[in-house]
């Protein structure tokens, strides 16, 4: 939605003042006006809003109807904008970014987890806010094998954000082994 607003509940009367029974759903500009968009009007009440990782929402409710088609209690709308967001490892600084940009939904906290099969995972912390999304700074990670790197963060949906949906991203590295780690030698050698 890139920097708009969707807004669902039970309610007749749209921001620019006009009444309108099927005004259950409104799009906001990022500027805070309304879009008043025909396809985003229901027929009953829409209770939830979920974001899917590809940037396309998710509206549920008691509604018949949604836009001009027919959609019983959930439909998914489109989204012009995609959802990006891409997970790197730099080893000369040894951090790893989140990088989220586009319609990706906001997640309010990351964290970042390793595994050396793809399949299991350990933490390996909370990631600090950053411009572009997420960074986990001063990683240690074990050289001379493949990796999988798993950044993931809750975003809240749902009606009183009862809910909440989780995005994650994944990264498969090799980090190459380091000649001054292999040369360290044994005490008591």
């Amino acid at each position: 939605m890139e920097g708009r607003i969707l807004l669902g509940g039970d309610f007749w009367w749209l921001p620019q003042g006009e009444d309108d029974p099927l005004a259950n759903l409104a799009l906001f500009e990022p500027e805070g006006t309304p879009n008043s968009a025909r396809a985003l009007r229901t027929d009953g009440p829409v209770l939830a809003l979920a974001l899917q990782a590809d940037g396309k929402p998710l509206v549920g409710g008691a509604f018949s109807e949604l836009g001009d088609e027919e959609r019983w209690c959930l439909g998914r709308l489109g989204n012009p904008t995609a959802a990006v967001q891409a997970l790197s490892f730099n080893a000369g600084t040894r951090t790893a970014t989140w990088a989220r940009s586009g319609s990706a939904p906001e997640v309010w906290r990351a964290t970042l987890e390793l595994s050396t099969d793809g399949m299991r995972y350990m933490p390996l912390g909370e990631g600090s806010r950053t411009a572009e999304g997420w960074a986990w700074h001063g990683l240690v990670l074990p050289p001379g094998r493949d990796l999988w790197l798993r950044a993931r963060g809750p975003y809240a949906t749902g009606m009183g954000n009862g809910s909440a949906s989780l995005g994650e991203a994944k990264a498969q590295i090799h980090l190459a082994w380091d000649p001054v780690l292999v040369h360290i030698p044994l005490a008591g050698r």
